[in-house]
């Protein structure tokens, strides 16, 4: 992630070692994650979507092919760039399911109760 051209953008290159450097988002990003088996990058376009871009590996291992990237949902996690990263997201294993920590809009002042050792009763 740089923001050298005055927005933040994901980018891949190779390391270690020598390579160009390729942008993956188009209109902003934030808080890039792989999934894990590095087919493909998520991260946070600036409209708060949870955006997904297919990484393929060319078969002489010398270049790869960034797919478009296609937004999965609204993420709603009150997207601010920040200069680090947060972790508001984590995907599954295939990347078909994730957890995201969603900002609530008024919780109506609701209490979260969390309950510790709720087995050791039993």
């Amino acid at each position: 992630m740089s923001n050298n051209s005055g927005v933040s953008e994901i980018y891949v290159q190779p390391f270690p070692g020598p390579g160009r450097r390729l942008q993956v988002s188009t209109k902003g990003g934030d808080e890039p994650q792989w999934r894990p088996d590095g087919a493909e990058l998520f991260y946070l376009a600036l409209d708060g979507r949870l955006t997904a871009t297919s990484i393929k590996q060319a078969p002489d291992h010398q270049s790869i092919d960034i797919g478009a990237p296609v937004p999965l949902f609204s993420a709603q996690v009150g997207l601010v760039v920040r200069p680090i990263l947060a972790g508001d997201y984590v995907s599954s294993a295939d990347g078909q399911r994730f957890l995201v920590n969603r900002l609530l809009r008024d919780a109506g002042g609701t209490p979260v109760r969390v309950v510790l050792n709720w087995r050791a009763g039993q």
